[in-house]
């Protein structure tokens, strides 16, 4: 679904706070084609929902149909939750429901998965736009259709819009007037080819800089359609040099031709949107003023990415069908290259995830979620039986004085290195480092619920991280450095398994007390000694030789744990 934010007719307003007249405050929402997108708070109040009669439209999943409302007043601009389910946050804090939370310039909003940024103009007005700034785009407006007069609209002149350019052969041009049009096809293709198809902001800017030089257009508009929110909402816009008057700073669209092409996926033309009889009848076209219209889907495999809106508000009958058949041109390969954009940051989001997943998980596992085109981050969590693995070093502190930061460094990166080489090996999880301790997760993963080695695999692998750190010592010992020595506990039973954390940054992990059993094991451990659980000896006491260290009593827990040492795997 794609929706349209619309706003009454902008005008300036007087700020009751310091008597100045100025622009309204507004809210910034980035988009995720990284355009930014400006809901102007031009209303006494301003709602923030779910629904389309909302004044301000996000869709999420988190967000209830009439969520929050912004309340402009003499005082300031007022945020009040209106007992949303998920609530609503600035600047981190969630404020209570029925709360007046007064905004500042700056402050960020965070309804749902959206962040919104609020803007003061009467102070914001007088920062400087920076160079990158489109000066143009704060000025478009999607002004609201007339309820009334949607049934009674009709488009007069309509073109199927195809996503490829039709060139026709050879043998099928009978004379210069269509060899000169497949030509400018041909030669605008060309044009915009030579732009970096990774490079989507300067590829828009071409588009329109083509369109200016072949057409009487006045103002252009590229719409784009936000692949997370469904939202159209501009990206880019164009004056005709010499046309930047005050009469053509408001740029003013027209829901009611929006609406229809997006919906039909057909090209409009009208050769006078004031005097056509159907269109005419729309608020949006006759406050707008647009004489003549010439706007575009853009869409690439079936699928509506934006719209070309362009327009001439001085020039009756300016565009023609001719006209229109060199704007698609245009349109369809601004649109293949939208989409390969989408499918680029699709790609390095994937790398992304891919590398982060690698950090704690074994290669093996990361491709196979990698590969599942349903595996998400979710903050979520399960019960499960998992084996939990702690390892330090023993005297760390003392070592730490007596050696030089880069050198305790050097030294961690190598033992983690090592470490971390054993975990995967053996298919377990990199849960965290903490300072110098390694906390490791066997068996906790879904796709491990039948897997009835994961104890085995994790006791293998502490056995191993001796040898590991008998290597360490080795190089240490050669280079007159001080030994180095670790102490192992490993503890396996019911936690709670997941991705913990915020938005921003989420982290798998395992909570609970068989996590806190292992390292309060892994603290009782003596010098390069490995001590399990009895739940995680009695699941591998045929194939690991083991001896008794004897009962234990830790802090939080009624009964005392019995606790062996792994000497071998048999």
């Amino acid at each position: 679904r794609i929706i349209m934010h619309t706003a009454p007719r902008r005008s300036s307003v007087t700020n009751l706070r310091n008597g100045k007249t100025g622009q309204p405050a507004r809210l910034q929402l980035l988009t995720s084609h990284g355009g930014k997108m400006h809901f102007r708070l031009d209303r006494d109040e301003t709602t923030i929902g779910r629904k389309d009669d909302n004044g301000i439209v996000l869709t999420c999943t988190k967000i209830s149909k009439r969520h929050a409302v912004v309340l402009r007043t003499s005082d300031g601009y007022f945020l009040k939750d209106l007992n949303s389910s998920n609530g609503v946050k600035v600047n981190g804090t969630l404020i209570a429901p029925g709360e007046y939370c007064l905004l500042i310039d700056g402050d960020v909003l965070t309804i749902g998965t959206n962040e919104l940024t609020f803007f003061d103009d009467v102070t914001d007005a007088t920062r400087r736009p920076s160079a990158s700034e489109d000066q143009y785009l704060k000025l478009v407006t999607i002004l609201p259709s007339e309820r009334k007069y949607e049934e009674t609209v009709t488009i007069r002149a309509e073109v199927e819009a195809v996503e490829h350019t039709h060139f026709r052969k050879i043998s099928e041009v009978e004379d210069t007037v269509t060899l000169r049009e497949d030509y400018e096809k041909l030669r605008l293709v060309h044009e915009l080819s030579k732009v970096s198809p990774n490079d989507l902001t300067q590829l828009l800017l071409k588009s329109l800089d083509l369109i200016f030089e072949i057409l009487p257009v006045d103002r252009g508009v590229v719409l784009l359609v936000d692949q997370n929110t469904g939202i159209l909402s501009p990206h880019k816009v164009k004056l005709r040099e010499g046309k930047a008057t005050e009469q053509l700073r408001e740029i003013l669209l027209s829901s009611t031709i929006l609406s229809k092409v997006t919906t039909s996926r057909k090209c409009l033309i009208t050769s006078d949107a004031c005097e056509d009889p159907d269109l005419g009848k729309a608020a949006s076209v006759k406050v707008g003023q647009i004489r003549s219209v010439i706007c575009v889907p853009l869409i690439a495999h079936n699928r509506v990415h934006g719209i070309l809106h362009l327009d001439s508000r001085n020039r009756i009958n300016s565009f023609s069908p001719k006209d229109l058949s060199l704007v698609q041109a245009i349109s369809n390969q601004t649109a293949v290259a939208i989409e390969n954009s989408i499918l680029m940051k699709v790609s390095e989001d994937k790398v992304r995830q891919t590398e982060q997943l690698g950090r704690f998980l074994p290669p093996h596992v990361v491709s196979k979620m990698t590969q599942d085109p349903s595996f998400t981050f979710k903050k979520s969590g399960r019960l499960t039986t998992g084996t939990i693995v702690f390892a330090d070093i023993r005297g760390f502190t003392n070592l730490s004085e007596k050696s030089g930061p880069g050198e305790v460094v050097n030294l961690l990166n190598d033992y983690f290195e090592r470490l971390v080489k054993i975990v995967f090996k053996y298919d377990g999880i990199v849960d965290k480092y903490i300072g110098d301790a390694l906390m490791a997760d066997f068996g906790t993963l879904e796709t491990e619920i039948d897997d009835t080695d994961t104890e085995f695999r994790a006791v293998c692998a502490t056995l191993e991280f001796k040898q590991a750190i008998d290597e360490i010592n080795a190089e240490r010992t050669r280079l007159h450095k001080e030994p180095i020595a670790i102490g192992v506990g490993v503890n396996t039973g019911e936690l709670l398994a997941g991705y913990i954390g915020s938005q921003r940054r989420l982290e798998y992990t395992c909570i609970g007390d068989t996590v806190n059993t292992s390292s309060r094991i892994c603290s009782m451990a003596d010098i390069n000694q490995v001590l399990i659980s009895e739940s995680t000896y009695e699941r591998v006491k045929t194939r690991v030789d083991a001896r008794p260290v004897g009962l234990r009593q830790f802090k939080g827990k009624q009964k005392e744990v019995m606790v062996y040492e792994a000497i071998s795997v048999i």
